[in-house]
């Protein structure tokens, strides 16, 4: 299925194809740019992730799932990176805590897995990226893209542009 700004739903066949689509927005994303990856346990954001990372010139290993440490930062030929997951966190206070509030949501790129589970804990302007399974079919993912505001909706149009 091919994507477009007026449906963008995107039919992922393989974990490769999600690691190149995400390696190619990698390559898009600048400072004030924040992925929101949503969706059940297993269903892609950390693979997309890093594969996003990948594609900013980082190795593909160096991320790891930021679940007990909250918050990662890595410095990237695009700019710092902030890598966030919300997955183990239940309140806004765990949050403050982790200093998420405190991240430079315009200054640096962001991906945030989990993101759903604290709407409010993500900057004004970001790309929801929501993946669910297809039932059925292992390996398949589908993925649904939602701009909020004109820098994240200028860059879904460009990726968009790839497939």
């Amino acid at each position: 299925m091919k994507a477009s700004l007026l449906s963008p739903e995107l039919l992922i066949e393989t974990p490769d194809k999600t690691r190149r689509l995400a390696k190619h927005l990698g390559g898009l994303l600048a400072p004030g740019h924040c992925l929101a990856l949503c969706g059940p346990l297993g269903a892609g954001k950390t693979l997309f992730a890093k594969a996003a990372a990948e594609g900013m010139g980082l190795p593909f290993e160096l991320l790891s799932s930021p679940s007990f440490a909250i918050v990662h930062s890595y410095e990237s030929p695009r700019g710092l990176l902030s890598h966030a997951d919300y997955f183990r966190l239940d309140s806004l206070d765990e949050l403050y805590m982790a200093g998420v509030f405190e991240l430079d949501w315009t200054g640096n790129i962001s991906l945030v897995e989990w993101a759903d589970k604290f709407p409010s804990a993500l900057p004004e302007e970001f790309l929801l990226l929501s993946f669910a399974f297809v039932e059925g079919e292992p390996q398949q993912r589908k993925l649904f893209a939602l701009p909020h505001g004109e820098k994240h909706e200028a860059l879904l149009k460009s990726w968009v542009e790839f497939f």
